[in-house]
């Protein structure tokens, strides 16, 4: 099996093996070649051609053999169930599933992993009509956040779409340590903050009562 990153695994992981997948922006290929491997139908795009060159080199070393497209986010979409987009901001992947709305829900499954605006994320995909069906924390030498959307209606509270609703239940250690990073660097920007900057110091307030509360910690 190749040899590939935590994050990469664990989103390959989270694929339902009956599914015919399409990763947005696949960069090397390693994801599809995970995936391939275990005979699941996955279609590799980007919107470079340098990426799918260096995903072909890999598919060819790998003796694997799989489709690749040139194009621009869900553009390349065809028949595929599930999309995967991740290693990107949170706001490029709502401007990408934004550019076409009917495409975008024709689309069962979305496994996404931004890299940050993840509560923006969880919104917009929560009003697009899906839920959230799994979501996990990763470490490689950041901790990330990937999350499994399905079609479907859920209610979520306000904290659920800060936390996630599954992470929040669950709270494992990768959970505390990730919001705990979050709390020391609030309360960092906090002592930074001129004593002019009334509302941004309102709302880093706001966050640091948040975070304290969900880790039990008095600040």
């Amino acid at each position: 099996m190749i040899n590939i990153n935590n994050r990469l695994k664990t989103i390959g992981d989270l694929v339902d093996s009956h599914s015919f997948v399409l990763d947005v922006g696949c960069d090397h290929g390693l994801l599809e070649i995970y995936l391939l491997k275990k005979k699941i139908n996955i279609v590799g795009s980007d919107n470079k051609q340098g990426p799918l060159d260096n995903a072909r080199k890999n598919y060819k070393k790998n003796k694997v053999k799989g489709e690749l497209r040139l194009g621009d986010g869900l553009d390349t979409l065809k028949d595929e169930d599930t999309v995967i987009i991740s290693g990107m901001g949170g706001l490029n992947i709502i401007n990408i599933l934004r550019k076409d709305i009917r495409k975008t829900k024709s689309v069962n499954t979305y496994i996404l992993s931004p890299n940050n605006y993840i509560e923006y994320v969880r919104k917009y995909l929560v009003r697009l009509g899906y839920y959230i069906d799994n979501e996990k924390l990763v470490k490689d030498k950041y901790i990330y956040n990937v999350i499994v959307f399905k079609k479907g209606r859920k209610y979520y509270k306000k904290k659920e779409y800060y936390f996630g609703p599954i992470l929040l239940k669950n709270k494992d250690k990768l959970f505390y340590e990730y919001y705990q990073r979050e709390l020391d660097s609030s309360l960092i920007i906090k002592k930074l903050l001129p004593k002019n900057q009334y509302f941004r110091r309102y709302l880093i307030n706001k966050k640091i009562k948040k975070l304290s509360k969900e880790l039990k910690k008095e600040v």
